[in-house]
């Protein structure tokens, strides 16, 4: 008689598993991860990296103290996380055989760490429809007040179903473990009571018929709001401007929630009013015809048209902020499809549906005007691009995939509109205010440097390199870690901590020297060897150096490390400053990316 594979209860580890992801359009791949906790029924895991989208899952998990080693086939029931903080998923097995499941079952009852609980076990066991498990859980997260953000196509909120959840960043930096059990039990379908506590809200997921969806009706709305004069369009982005300025305050608090120090987003959002403002509307209205030339009778103008329907794809970093740029597509009489990051999709979510969505209705807009959909970023950007109802694909992102992708878009016909890696640099001039000038490079670790609109360079005359150094670690002491709801944090954890200590390895072996930092800590401060945050970190490089060769000064530092180069100049006092001058505009006009220079 086949014994019963009953339900056993979970426990906490410290396993390692490595996940085989497949799917038909990338291949496989495998994933190291930490395994957390464990069960009969399947496992709670960690990555540094995100998981990709895939068609069939594999996890093998060696046993301790033993040869043995179980490899099963899973399904992924919930995640959560961002680069910042790493990532947590949570599986089902679904191809468990009786030996593995007599592995499993024995591990965990040699641990002495089994917390059993019986009686909510049974509870959780406990049949029920689906369809009523969904609905229950929809009124009492109604009842805890928990934000929940559909689908938005054609006018109309849609409802996939599947949901996944978002939480408060500071108690996944602080409290992972207890986070992990409250989605594990959200996605069974209960409310735990701790819920409004660990989470700010939960969005809606949708598959690749939603987005075909969106871009149909995105291509329905262009035939009518193409022909919107100039000034109905300019009267939305004069609404959207005043309803964004209405909600400052819950749209901050958001961005707090999703992780970013309050100092980020408050910066985050002065740029975007600034985007918004009377001041900016007015200048873009100036560029929409204009003269260009006159030769007697004759005389040229331009005149801008919309392209059609514009697909919209933020980073994960700063997606809020980053997608706002594209409400300037209203503007030209486009229609726009909206994919927020799948990982940190709640503020930019509330932006479009509470603000810019209102702005159109409010404006007489035809549904479909905006549309919001979240999925698959890959298999919905390959959508876009086969698809002939789309025009125009803005990406945020790194340049490798950047430029790759910009021209599969442009060899398809459609427009590619692309920000990429940027590499700002910041130089020092003898003369300058050198306070003004170490406050504005200190800006380089805001959120460790995690966004690409701060300086991540600096180049210093010798003449003034001690002082400004001296001025830029007297501002260094204001920085501090933390979580993102202490209103001093300005330190976010570090997604690509294994690459800071790559470029600073690098650096120090062709001989930079390391000013300050390079200690890895926790939210606390505290030196960790497994912590998530890293010290702002200097290192001086000298322009005498053949400074192409550092990764530092070559490469994108998507983390809290800032070369600073000492520009000398000529032998001679005559010829000090036209010596430096060259040398400084060499190095700079080396920069391989773009966004900016500022020069004090």
């Amino acid at each position: 008689m086949r014994p019963e594979r009953r339900q056993t209860d979970r426990i906490h580890t410290d396993l390692v598993a490595t996940l085989k992801t497949s799917a038909d359009d990338v291949g496989s791949s495998s994933i190291p991860t930490n395994v957390e906790s464990i069960s009969s029924r399947g496992i709670c895991v960690s990555s540094s990296a995100m998981l990709p989208e895939a068609d069939s899952l594999e996890v093998t998990i060696p046993m301790p103290g033993t040869a043995d080693v179980v490899t099963t086939k899973i399904e992924r029931v919930w995640e959560a996380g961002q680069p910042a903080i790493g990532y947590r998923y949570g599986f089902l097995f679904t191809h468990l055989t009786l030996y593995d499941f007599r592995l499993i079952e024995q591990l965990i009852h040699n641990s002495d760490r089994a917390a059993r609980d019986l009686g909510r076990r049974k509870k959780e066991r406990r049949k029920r429809s689906p369809t009523v498990r969904v609905s229950t859980q929809r009124s009492s997260l109604r009842r805890l007040s928990i934000p929940t953000f559909p689908l938005y196509i054609g006018g109309h909120d849609v409802d996939t179903g599947h949901y996944d959840y978002f939480p408060y960043i500071h108690k996944a930096i602080s409290n992972p473990v207890e986070l992990s059990e409250i989605l594990f039990r959200l996605k069974k379908g209960e409310i735990p009571a701790e819920t409004p506590d660990y989470i700010c809200a939960r969005a809606c997921l949708g598959g690749e018929e939603e987005n075909l969806h969106a871009l149909q009706a995105a291509h329905e709305a262009f035939g009518h709001f193409r022909n919107f004069s100039l000034a109905k369009r300019i009267r939305i982005l004069r609404t959207a401007y005043s309803l964004l300025v209405r909600n400052k305050h819950e749209f901050i608090d958001l961005l707090i929630a999703e992780g970013h120090p309050r100092k980020l987003a408050e910066w985050e959002f002065s740029g975007m009013e600034q985007g918004l403002s009377p001041t900016t509307t007015n200048f873009y209205k100036k560029e929409f015809s204009k003269r260009t030339l006159m030769d007697g009778p004759e005389r040229t103008m331009l005149i801008r048209k919309p392209d059609g329907v514009v697909c919209v794809s933020p980073p994960r970093n700063a997606s809020a902020s980053n997608s706002l740029n594209a409400v300037l597509a209203f503007l030209g009489g486009n229609t726009l499809v909206v994919k927020p990051p799948r990982t940190s999709p709640v503020a930019t979510m509330f932006l479009w549906r509470n603000i810019i969505d209102q702005a159109l209705r409010q404006n007489g807009a035809p549904a479909g005007t905006l549309n919001i959909v979240i999925g698959n970023t890959l298999r919905y950007i390959n959508q876009w691009i086969a698809s002939p109802l789309v025009s125009d694909i803005m990406y945020f992102g790194d340049s490798e995939k950047g430029i790759d992708l910009g021209n599969r878009i442009y060899a398809a016909g459609k427009k590619p509109i692309l920000e990429l890696s940027g590499k700002d640099i910041l130089a020092v001039w003898p003369g300058c205010d050198l306070k003004a000038a170490a406050v504005s490079l200190s800006d380089a670790f805001l959120a460790s440097t995690q966004i690409c609109m701060v300086p991540k360079m600096a180049v210093v005359h010798e003449r003034v390199f001690d002082a400004f150094m001296s001025a830029l670690l007297e501002e260094l002491k204001g920085i501090k870690i933390g979580l993102p709801n202490d209103d001093s944090t300005s330190m976010l954890p570090v997604s690509k901590i294994q690459g800071f200590f790559d470029f600073l390895e690098d650096a120090m072996q062709k001989g930079a020297k390391l000013i300050t930092g390079g200690n890895r800590k926790n939210y606390k401060g505290e030196l960790d060897s497994n912590g998530i945050f890293l010290d702002p970190t200097i290192v001086v490089l000298d322009s005498d150096m053949d400074l192409l060769r550092f990764r530092c000064v070559q490469e994108e530092n998507f983390f809290p490390l800032l070369p600073i180069v000492r520009v000398r100049g000529g032998r001679s006092a005559k010829d000090v400053d036209g010596v430096a001058f060259s040398r400084m505009t060499e190095i700079i006009n080396a920069n391989p990316y773009g966004l900016r220079v500022s020069v004090w």
